[in-house]
């Protein structure tokens, strides 16, 4: 997945396709449909693991590989996929920008909140009604993060894609 940024000293020239492609409210309906999977297994979501919602959800390779039930545990299906993680980092560090982009949007639109341990919940919900892809989207972000919530700690979560927090 190439980047589609650019840029010096910090700042982020995007291409038209990619400010298209990864505007703030489709990044936020996918972070809320993540956090919304988390919550319905776990309670309130870790801030730091949305940071690997959309390198997940939006890698096609990744997505389409997704396991179809939680009774699936993410350490296995890692073991069983292990050309997943490959590029896993990169395209974390590539998509940083946009989920906080995505989180703000949503925070301010109120479908995510910040508890007072820095865990997100799901505010008012999501709203309007998706396209099949953006809800298909939505459907595996849910699935990523209900997978997640029995997966362990961040940290853990984290080292199971090779990357640190």
């Amino acid at each position: 997945m190439a980047s589609g940024l650019s840029g010096a000293a910090g700042t982020c020239m995007r291409s038209i396709e990619v400010r298209n492609l990864l505007n703030a409210p489709f990044c936020a309906y996918a972070l809320t449909s993540f956090v919304k999977g988390y919550q319905t297994e776990s309670g309130p979501c870790p801030f730091p693991l949305t940071f690997l919602a959309l390198p997940i959800t939006l890698h096609k390779e990744t997505s389409e590989r997704l396991p179809t039930t939680i009774r699936t545990k993410l350490h296995v299906w890692l073991q069983e996929n292990p050309g997943l993680r490959v590029g896993f980092g990169e395209r974390a560090t590539a998509l940083v920008p946009f989920t906080r982009e995505g989180l703000m949007f949503a925070m301010h639109k109120g479908t995510l909140q910040v508890q007072e341990t820095g865990s997100l919940q799901v505010g008012n919900g999501i709203s309007g009604r998706p396209s099949a892809e953006v809800e298909l989207l939505g459907k595996r972000a849910t699935l990523v993060g209900r997978l997640f919530a029995h997966a362990g700690t961040p940290t853990t979560v984290f080292s199971m894609w090779g990357i640190s927090p």
